[in-house]
């Protein structure tokens, strides 16, 4: 009868062990559940206002460039010289720097809004672009000694009030996480408070959290939150 019991307890714990090696195989298993964040105090310290400046090394010269945000326009500066202005026909909202694609150098993102899906030059599967007034991430760095794009976005399928580049795992790798709302909403969250005070539901807002592949970002998950969350900035 113990030989059994020891058989049966082993098989048990190789069982269990098993699946706990599958899931630390598995892409996004390690990470917070951002289910969480929605109680965290931290992480709603970290979004209370949109990111409009910034100071961090984006050449590894050993001297901080600085970004911010004036009129929806982005400038940033090298040693109080202005070195990359926007698009004034953008509107850019928020300004981040960091490691986006985790190579080890830092960059700068635009959270901004743009008429058209596409610049100038269209994908060969597009035949004609989207103008449509809608949010774009774009992406820079800094590579033959200036300022150059490294990845923007096209349309994105919400608009984000919050972006922030957080390694929510502590594994050494950043993740884009970002407060949505659907396009019908206002842009602005103490808008939309203010026009659905007593509802339970964010009705659309939601808290996405996207990682970098070698083409962009990829989603991995995104949960709706509620208002008493949003009600916290």
């Amino acid at each position: 009868m113990a030989k059994r019991i020891y058989s049966h307890l082993l098989i048990g714990i190789l069982f269990l062990s098993a699946i706990g090696i599958f899931l630390s195989l598995t892409p996004g298993c390690n990470n917070i559940p951002i289910t969480s964040l929605e109680t965290n105090a931290s992480f709603l310290e970290n979004f209370k206002e949109p990111q409009k400046r910034f100071s961090i090394d984006l050449d590894n010269d050993g001297t901080e460039e600085t970004g911010k945000i004036n009129k929806g326009i982005a400038y940033i500066y090298k040693n109080n010289e202005l070195i990359f202005t926007s698009d004034p026909s953008w509107d850019v909202k928020e300004i981040l720097a960091g490691d986006f694609n985790n190579d080890g150098q830092n960059d700068f993102a635009l959270s901004l809004w743009k008429y058209g899906n596409y610049g100038n030059s269209l994908p060969f599967w597009e035949e004609k672009n989207d103008n449509s007034y809608k949010m774009h991430l774009f992406l820079y760095t800094w590579k033959r000694e200036k300022i150059g794009p490294l990845w923007h976005s096209s349309n994105l399928p919400k608009q984000n009030l919050r972006t922030r580049l957080i390694d929510t795992n502590n594994d050494g790798q950043n993740e884009l996480i970002v407060i949505e709302t659907d396009y019908q909403n206002s842009h602005d969250h103490k808008s939309i408070l203010s026009q659905n005070p007593d509802m339970e539901d964010a009705s659309g807002l939601s808290i996405a959290q996207w990682t970098w592949n070698d083409w962009g970002f990829e989603l991995q998950k995104r949960i709706q939150t509620h208002w008493n969350f949003i009600t916290n900035f």
